[in-house]
């Protein structure tokens, strides 16, 4: 059951660090395409 939960934790870990990530990538790409517009 703990083995379980720590599983969990580390699942969602994971998924928090890939939305960071393409938020990040996002934001990036965004400020490149108002760089090139303006």
């Amino acid at each position: 059951n703990n083995e379980k939960s720590t599983n969990l934790l580390n699942y969602s870990k994971t998924n928090i660090n890939k939305i960071i990530f393409s938020l990040i990538m996002y934001s990036v790409k965004n400020q490149n395409n108002a760089k090139t517009i303006g």
